[in-house]
C-alpha cells in the first residue's frame, strides 16, 4: 500500500462560550509574559493557577493542554509561542 501526502479535511472543533473565555485568558497570559517568549503549557498552567482561574489538578493541566492544541490549530495561537519541555531554546 502506497501512502501519500496530502490535506486532510479536520473537523473544527465547537467553540462553546466557556472554551472562548479560557482561550481569552490564556491569550491574557501569553501577551502578560511576551518578554519570557516561548512559553511551556505548564509556565501557562501555573500562572492560571496563582491568578485563581483554574484549580492546580492534572485533569485541569491536560485540560488546558487540549485547549491550547485547538488554540494553535485553529490559528488562535501561534505556533511558536509555546515550546516543548527541555526543547533548546536559545535567544
Amino acid at each position: 500500500m502506497k501512502l501519500e501526502l496530502g490535506y486532510v479535511e479536520r473537523r473544527q472543533w465547537s467553540w462553546t462560550d466557556k472554551r472562548l473565555l479560557q482561550a481569552a485568558e490564556v491569550i491574557e497570559i501569553v501577551n502578560a509574559l511576551q518578554d519570557y517568549q516561548p512559553l511551556t503549557v505548564r509556565q501557562i498552567f501555573y500562572q492560571l493557577v496563582a491568578a485563581g482561574k483554574r484549580g492546580n489538578t492534572r485533569s485541569k493541566y491536560y485540560d488546558l493542554s487540549k485547549l491550547i492544541t485547538h488554540m494553535r490549530v485553529n490559528g488562535m495561537l501561534d505556533w511558536d509561542i509555546i515550546r516543548r519541555p527541555g526543547e533548546a531554546y536559545f535567544r
